[in-house]
């Protein structure tokens, strides 16, 4: 008897829980509804002055990567010598 009065609890607990988890779900995309696209621009080594300017053109830092590192001085720190900045911003 007792096992089935948790048992109960349980259910009405998990059924009041559903009711209120619905309430923050995210609605669906629309069908018929465009998803965004967008235009990407990569470069090496920019100057401030250059991201700077790709800012306010729009552009959006998404990544940056690094392409070369001298491993001669493994035991202090890696010292980069190519970076690579990619941005994108809307069509």
């Amino acid at each position: 008897m007792k096992h089935v009065g948790l048992l109960s609890l349980a259910l009405v607990l998990g059924c009041v829980a559903g009711a209120v988890t619905t309430q923050f779900t995210v609605p669906a995309a629309r069908a018929g509804s465009d998803a965004p696209r967008w235009e990407y621009n990569c470069g090496v080594n920019p100057t401030k002055a250059q991201l700077d300017e790709a800012g306010a053109q729009g552009w959006e830092l998404v990544s940056t990567a690094v392409l070369k590192t001298d491993r001669k001085n493994f035991d202090a720190s890696l010292v980069a010598s190519d970076i690579q900045f990619c941005f994108k911003r809307p069509l």
